[in-house]
């Protein structure tokens, strides 16, 4: 309990998340303060994802209760691809890239329980896919041509205000979201290939972009609840 949104922050700092919760049960109710530029990187256990910038409701199945808070400039950001390996004397054709990580809830993700928003401020957050690995180069060797590995998908975005799982329950009332945004990671390059004086290595198929939705809200829920 704060003692208002211009006078209790919770700065994050660009570092990490700010708020994880993961009880197994009864009610976290959360009032009058700002929390601000935190920066999710993982999904909580891993860094396969970003979920949740400024708060990530975990899958323990509370209920949590917003009322007069402000999430401003949170964000969440999928990992980058790893690139393919380049071709080798075992193998001519480069390896493929790997896809980049999705990002979900900028600002807040909920995986499940009951999330109960009243007078809340969501503004400025972000959800970021991360890029698709590259792929690797092919090696021309004893005169055969080596292709260029595939690069890999972008991640995808969803949510950058708030992304809500198909588990969860969610009720906004008397709240107002405003430049929050969603970013597709791209593709990862095709890899190059390597030709001889008398066979064409081929290059790579470059990996798709991502997908970007939900700038404000994204919800996989049927039990998503908006009123004045």
């Amino acid at each position: 309990i704060g003692q208002g949104q211009g006078t209790s922050i919770l700065d994050g700092g660009g570092f990490d998340r700010v708020l994880h919760i993961n009880a197994t049960g009864g009610t976290i109710t959360i009032s009058d303060l700002t929390i601000q530029n935190g920066n999710a990187t993982d999904n909580g256990t891993s860094t396969s994802q970003g979920l949740g910038g400024g708060i990530l409701i975990d899958n323990g199945g509370a209920n949590v209760v917003l009322n007069n808070v402000t999430l401003s400039n949170n964000t969440a950001v999928g990992a980058a691809g790893s690139n393919g390996a380049n071709g080798n004397s075992t193998t001519r054709t480069g390896g493929a890239g790997t896809a980049g990580g999705g990002s979900e809830g900028g600002g807040l993700f909920i995986a499940s329980g009951t999330t109960t928003i009243d007078a809340c401020t969501f503004s400025g957050n972000s959800a970021t896919g991360g890029t698709g690995g590259n792929g690797g180069n092919g090696l021309a060797l004893a005169m055969i041509a080596g292709d260029g590995g595939n690069g890999a998908a972008g991640g995808n975005a969803r949510g950058g205000g708030i992304h809500i799982e198909a588990a969860a329950s969610c009720s906004i009332g008397n709240s107002t979201f405003s430049g929050n945004s969603v970013v597709s990671g791209s593709g990862g390059d095709g890899g190059a290939g390597a030709g001889t004086s008398t066979s064409y290595g081929n290059g790579g198929t470059a990996g798709s972009g991502g997908t970007a939705m939900g700038g404000g809200i994204y919800s996989f829920s049927s039990s998503l609840t908006i009123s004045a």
